[in-house]
């Protein structure tokens, strides 16, 4: 039925409403936020959604965009009649951020290895910043560096940098480093004493280092084992080779040292033969005289090493010092291991085995066999044969050959007898002969016979090949001779001796075994009277042997009456109160010796502050008359330590005026041929040779030279030198010069001898004229030359070297860091005086203002007020009376033998 026109029903006035059977499932569109970093643009969106409520606070909200802060959640609920999807998201939260995000940006990294293709700038990552170079971004990574780069840190969107936060970066690389060469570290070692020092210089672009720190340039106590090592700062860079560690181990006393040994590789006379030098600290290796550095040296013929202790050390007692090997130049000799036949009775189990051997094959019916077991039938025979490089040794076994068995032999050895009469010589066992039967001792087949027997032995019967021992059959015997001879100890004689009365007499004991003798005739035991001196003897019989040590015979000298005796000295030994300190109780007959009293036996005793000793006579002695009874010693807690002065020689070529100067020194005695002689000076002529001894309460210091030695020289014949006639100013001191080899001269194209006394000395002959001053002494000049102006086949480079290594010349240090010696330039006059100081070894003495054109604050100016006090050099006197000593005039060669002459006479002649 339809309602009437106008007349429309509306439910919701009615107050009615319809409800579906089930409700509507809806899915909540998602809030949006949008954070821009705090500012008025943040903002969150709240979606139209059917069926879906949103709410804030707990407060509904329309569909639209709202301004954001803080903390915003927003939470979706179905309305009336709908329901939320299963799992569908409902609450959406969002912090706003009040400002953007603060970063630091982490720094840019710079590697400038000196301008190198390794030069590089590393750009790190960091979350919020990115990095710009010449206003481009670039991403996190390593890049090569050359000339300026800058590298700026940007924050990008919601990021802002820290306050004071480092954000550019700048580094020039470099194109080249400085170049530096570290000057030396000098060690001070005097002996472990407190002046032991070590001395670090002051080089630009260098730091040095000691157990990991840096010390500053200075000079710092030394002791154990100091090691420094030089490197270069920023910017600088070592020269390539430039040492850059020093280590010295300071000496307490010199150091004992053994060698290690030398290794030689013997390769059959081939190209690998040779030999191998060890690097031991303190000792040098010698090769025909000559040093050879550590390292591996060809091999060939016969070569012998000697190994030699260096300044500073000793070889320790025993050590092996030569070594010397034969290099053989034939290939190698080689003896083949046997072919080992096992045949097991022709069984399944007979067997041959091919040994391996270097340098050997084997071969069977003409074919190489390798090393192994193999099968064995019938007859094998197998040969050996030396490889290539090899020769088989003279006489060796080189082919093997076996029958194998089908079936053994079975044999039954006979036994073994032994006859043991008592451990005399008759002790002996006998070993059979049993057909297939081999017998052994030790694990060593012996032949049948009868051998000497002694302690236990075991003889063990073992079947040869193709027999086996019978079943049952007695295999082994054994025996222990018996050590007899009884052993005996002969009771003692006994003395009585009652002052030479008719009760003196003697016993003769009862000992099983012995025989006692009297003048070469047995006496039975008993009682026999005593007179004069009686001796017996005691002796085994037969089957008896005397205890070893046992005492076999007994000497008395019967008294008349009481004897007269004179104790024999106590000795006392006085070590300077170490513990070596005794003394010495002798053994005197009819005395007994006493110290506080109480009797001591023979013997050594320790001695220390005063002992007094006693001698007193026991019964039936009495004392000489006179004799000393009595010793006494105060013994020393400390000697006197004392270093013998040095004996001083003077050898004029063999003239009259060859000396020898004996010093004075307290505690010290000077001997020559074993005789004491005074202080003072004596002629000298042949060999002389002083010894030092200390006096008693003085000790000589360790290490103190005590034995000085000289040849003399017998007249030389004097050099001539064609331009220097007798008379020439300096004649003597040039002829010296000659005679004792500093200087020979030029041989002229007439054959006669020149000294160019006016030419000036040059710097590599004034090294060689103080290296002869100072006796050549031995130097092993340095494979690399220190200076690079010379090289070691330079004339003199070994005189050169040596002067460096005294510290008597430094050369000069070149712009470009290496150093040179300039040999052909002349010596100046100051130069020489510099040279001449520390040759002498730079002594103590006044500084002084001698010459008048050598000023206080001048070049070398202690070093020529030395020379002019030691009188070597006077200068020359001007008509005022002044003194001048023209210190940049070269030095010519008659001056130079002047001072040389006038040196020696000073400071090396006593």
């Amino acid at each position: 039925m339809q309602p009437p026109k106008g007349a429309l029903l509306d439910f919701a006035a009615a107050g009615l409403h319809l409800s579906p059977l089930v409700p509507f499932t809806t899915t909540p569109a998602p809030v949006t936020f949008t954070d821009v970093d705090g500012t008025k643009d943040d903002k969150f969106t709240v979606p139209a959604t059917a069926g879906v409520e949103y709410l804030v606070g707990g407060n509904i909200i329309a569909a639209g965009t709202y301004p954001g802060s803080g903390t915003v959640t927003v939470t979706a609920k179905a309305i009336t009649d709908y329901v939320l999807a299963e799992g569908a998201t409902s609450e959406w939260a969002h912090e706003f951020k009040a400002t953007p995000f603060v970063v630091t940006p982490a720094p840019v990294v710079f590697t400038d290895m000196h301008g190198t293709k390794d030069d590089t700038y590393t750009i790190p990552a960091t979350a919020g910043v990115e990095y710009l170079v010449g206003g481009n971004i670039i991403a996190a990574g390593t890049y090569p560096g050359s000339g300026t780069v800058t590298v700026t840190a940007k924050a990008i969107t919601d990021y802002v940098l820290a306050e004071g936060a480092t954000s550019e970066w700048a580094h020039e690389f470099k194109a080249t480093p400085f170049v530096v060469t570290p000057a030396a570290v000098a060690f001070t070692d005097v002996d472990g004493t407190k002046d032991d020092k070590f001395t670090v210089p002051a080089t630009a672009g260098v730091e040095y280092l000691v157990g990991g720190k840096v010390v500053a340039a200075g000079t710092y106590p030394g002791s154990g084992t100091v090691t420094v090592t030089a490197k270069a700062v920023t910017d600088y860079v070592l020269a390539e080779g430039a040492k850059a560690e020093w280590a010295h181990e300071f000496k307490a006393i010199p150091f004992v040292v053994t060698p290690a040994a030398v290794a030689f590789t013997d390769v059959d006379g081939t190209k690998d033969d040779k030999f191998t030098v060890p690097a031991t600290a303190g000792v040098e290796y010698l090769v025909g005289g000559n040093v050879v550095a550590a390292g591996t040296y060809p091999g060939s013929g016969t070569v012998a090493v000697a190994a030699k202790p260096m300044k500073d050390y000793v070889l320790a007692e025993g050590a092996k010092a030569e070594w010397a090997h034969e290099f053989k130049a034939t290939p190698f000799v080689v003896t083949p291991a046997p072919v080992v036949f096992t045949d097991v009775d022709g069984t399944k189990d007979d067997t041959y085995t091919v040994p391996v051997t270097a340098g050997v094959e084997y071969l069977v019916g003409g074919n190489v066999v390798a090393a192994g077991t193999y099968p064995g039938s019938d007859t094998v025979t197998v040969t050996a044969k030396a490889l290539t490089g090899y020769v088989l040794a003279e006489g060796v076994t080189s082919e093997w050959a076996l029958e194998f068995k089908a079936n053994p032999l079975v044999a039954t050895p006979a036994p073994v007898v032994f006859t043991d009469v008592d451990g005399t010589k008759d002790d002996t066992y006998t070993i059979p002969t049993t057909a297939g039967v081999e017998y052994l001792v030790g694990g060593n087949v012996v032949a049948a016979g009868t051998y000497p027997g002694s302690g236990t032995v075991t003889v063990t019967a073992k079947a040869v090949t193709d027999y086996v021992l019978a079943d049952g059959a007695t295999p082994e015997w054994a025996h222990e001779f018996k050590a007899t001879p009884f052993v005996v100890t002969p009771a003692p004689v006994t003395f009585t001796d009652l002052d030479g009365t008719k009760d003196d007499t003697y016993t003769i004991p009862v000992t099983a075994g012995i025989e006692y003798q009297v003048g070469g005739n047995v006496v039975a035991a008993g009682t026999h009277p005593g007179s004069g001196t009686i001796t017996v003897t005691a002796k085994a019989i037969t089957d008896y042997v005397l205890a070893e040590g046992a005492t076999s015979e007994w000497t008395h000298e019967f008294k008349a009456t009481p004897f007269v005796v004179t104790p024999a000295p106590v000795m006392f030994a006085d070590v300077d109160g170490t513990k070596n300190d005794t003394y010495a109780v002798p053994t005197t007959a009819g005395v007994e010796y006493l110290v506080g009293g109480n009797v001591v036996a023979a013997g050594t005793h320790p001695g220390s502050g005063t002992v007094t000793v006693t001698a007193k006579p026991t019964t039936d002695y009495v004392l000489a008359e006179g004799a000393t009874s009595e010793w006494s010693h105060v013994f020393k807690a400390t000697p006197f330590v004392v270093t013998p002065a040095p004996v001083t020689f003077t050898d004029m070529p063999g003239t009259k005026n060859d000396t020898y100067k004996v010093p004075a020194t307290a505690g010290v005695e000077y001997l020559v041929g074993g005789n004491v002689v005074a202080a003072g000076t004596y002629p000298g002529s042949g060999t002389v040779t002083v010894t030092a001894k200390a006096v008693m309460d003085y000790v000589l210091a360790e290490g103190a030279t005590s034995e000085w030695s000289q040849v003399f020289k017998a007249t030389p014949a004097p050099v001539v030198f064609a331009d220097l006639p007798v008379g020439a100013q300096f004649f003597d001191e040039i002829s010296w010069l000659a005679a004792q080899g500093i200087s020979t001269g030029w041989t002229e194209a007439d054959g006669s001898k020149s000294f160019r006394p006016v030419q000036a000395v040059n710097r590599d002959a004034m090294a060689a004229f103080m290296y002869r001053l100072a006796g050549s002494p031995e130097f092993s000049a340095p494979a690399v030359s220190p200076f690079a102006d010379i090289t070691p086949s330079t004339q003199f480079y070994k005189e050169i070297t040596w002067l460096a290594s005294q510290g008597i010349s430094t050369g000069w240090v070149e712009a470009d860091g290496s150093k040179t010696f300039r040999p052909v330039q002349p010596v100046n006059r100051d130069a020489m005086a510099a040279f001449m100081y520390r040759f002498a070894g730079k002594p103590t003495f006044v500084d002084s203002q001698v010459f008048g054109d050598v000023p206080m604050g001048a070049q070398f100016h202690a070093e020529i007020s030395w020379l002019a006090g030691a009188g070597i050099s006077t200068g020359w006197t001007a008509a005022d009376g002044s003194r001048t000593f023209r210190p940049l005039v070269p030095v010519n060669r008659d001056a130079m033998a002047a001072f040389m002459y006038r040196y020696h006479q000073k400071y090396m002649n006593g």
